[in-house]
């Protein structure tokens, strides 16, 4: 998979999702207070990807509905998509 701009990320959390869609969370350097959220196809193309203000610390996904959540500094996310 190729991560756009991966190299400002300091942290990447990964985790399966529906239909063999893989989820990535990548979280700022230290100095930038971002992530990024990118959905990935069972080729892994990504489809979907947003950057988002504050750390993200946590990427909880569920592999029988198409949801995540992503725990930042001040939030927990809510997250659906489509296969």
């Amino acid at each position: 998979m190729s991560l756009p701009e991966g190299n400002k990320f300091r942290s990447v959390y990964l985790e399966p999702g529906l239909h063999d869609t893989t989820i990535v969370v990548a979280s700022g350097d230290g100095f930038t207070g971002f992530h990024m959220v990118g959905i990935y196809d069972q080729k892994g193309d990504l489809r979907y990807q947003e950057i988002a203000k504050e750390h993200a610390f946590s990427l909880e996904a569920d592999r029988s509905e198409p949801k995540f959540q992503v725990v930042t500094r001040s939030s927990i996310v809510d997250y659906r998509y489509e296969p």
